[in-house]
């Protein structure tokens, strides 16, 4: 079964722009909204689409050790370099500070791998991507890392579970479902919403994950699948603008145990966009929406360039408000972060996919050839 999931990567877009968004408006006069205070669920939009991407292009190709290897090998070249790329600087930084000390130069402000944010051992966490794992009391380095931590050992477990052959039983299914439950029950417990990162995120994950995985054996159902093909072939046009309105609907409404909901609801753009025949698809495979899928990872881990400055001033500021400036400036730093993600996807994403398709495509996997629906950013 081979999808075109152009609409859904477009998708994946707005979300990293949203999140960009959310992450700016701590500093502004709508701080305090609602609405945007619930941006951060985009995340989770993320975390079921590539379990959906994952479970589609690898579910039937991880039967041996060299295909978990490969797999391994294949997601970190997808994840790391713009990882690394956004960490070696503040690295850097902080590494030059150490030679200084060395060589007893006076330097201003804290010492080096000193801020709390900015320690040895959150840089450590971030090198390893053990992050997710609650190493760390606070999110330290380029913040938004913690995803691409908690991306990796998801995926790394999905592909053991498909290597144990859980995914190609009901009983080994059921089994995935109660362990992505057993996440989801945690989480209720214990925080009480889904806004969580570092150690709570892998646990967000495994569920966020695990419905995406859930959606994807759904639709393979043969009598699910043909179902579901007629009713997007006739009635797309009229239930995506209606599919829309309700998740922007939800997103602004889902504070507290309301936003466990938010993977399900996400689940279902994806049952209805997956190979979406309506105008509001087609709309989203051209264009700006079609760049903004294309450079959403970059967009997602460069907009925190800006965030880390913002809060520098602030703290030089004393605290002063300067809600109203950075009001303001919200569009500067929105298109600042999409020139930034341009010249990051230019230089690291563009050369690292190339290398990775061709690495891969001269690769022999368990099972037919590996199937690439579009687009090829699994």
């Amino acid at each position: 079964m081979l999808r075109n999931l152009d609409a859904l990567d477009a998708s994946r877009g707005l979300a990293s722009f949203a999140i960009a968004f959310y992450a700016w408006s701590q500093f502004t006069v709508w701080a305090d909204s609602p609405i945007v205070g619930q941006f951060y669920l985009f995340v989770d939009f993320f975390f079921v689409f590539t379990g959906f991407l994952i479970a589609e292009v690898y579910r039937d190709h991880l039967k041996t050790s060299a295909d978990l290897r490969k797999f391994v090998i294949l997601r970190l070249a997808k994840l790391y370099p713009i990882h690394l790329f956004f960490l070696a600087p503040l690295a850097g930084i902080e590494l030059m500070k150490l030679l200084y000390e060395v060589l007893d130069v006076q330097q201003s402000g804290a010492a080096a791998f000193a801020a709390e944010h900015l320690s040895l051992s959150g840089l450590l966490a971030n090198l390893t991507l053990t992050q997710t794992f609650g190493v760390l009391e606070t999110p330290g380095w380029n913040e938004p890392s913690w995803y691409v931590a908690t991306e990796f050992w998801v995926s790394f477990l999905f592909a053991i579970a498909c290597l144990a052959g859980l995914m190609r039983s009901w009983a080994g299914r059921i089994s995935l479902a109660i362990i992505a439950g057993a996440a989801l029950v945690w989480m209720l417990i214990d925080p009480g919403s889904m806004k969580l990162e570092n150690g709570g995120a892998f646990a967000r994950e495994v569920y966020s994950f695990g419905v995406g995985v859930a959606v994807h054996s759904f639709l393979r159902i043969g009598q699910v699948a043909r179902k579901l093909a007629d009713i997007r072939r006739k009635y797309a046009g009229l239930i995506e603008a209606p599919l829309l309105v309700f998740v922007v609907l939800f997103i602004a409404n889902a504070d507290g145990l309301i936003s466990f909901a938010a993977p399900p609801v996400f689940a279902l753009l994806i049952i209805v966009f997956a190979d979406g025949r309506g105008t509001i698809s087609q709309g989203l495979r051209t264009g700006v929406f079609r760049i903004l899928g294309k450079f959403s990872y970059s967009i997602y881990m460069s907009h925190f360039l800006f965030i880390l400055p913002m809060r520098s001033i602030l703290e030089a500021k004393g605290g002063q408000d300067l809600s109203m400036i950075a009001s303001y400036t919200v569009g500067l730093y929105l298109a600042l972060t999409i020139v930034i993600a341009i010249i990051t996807e230019k230089l690291v994403e563009a050369p690292t996919r190339n290398a990775i398709r061709s690495w891969r495509d001269g690769q022999t996997w368990s099972g037919s050839a590996l199937k690439q629906p579009r687009p090829r950013n699994a």
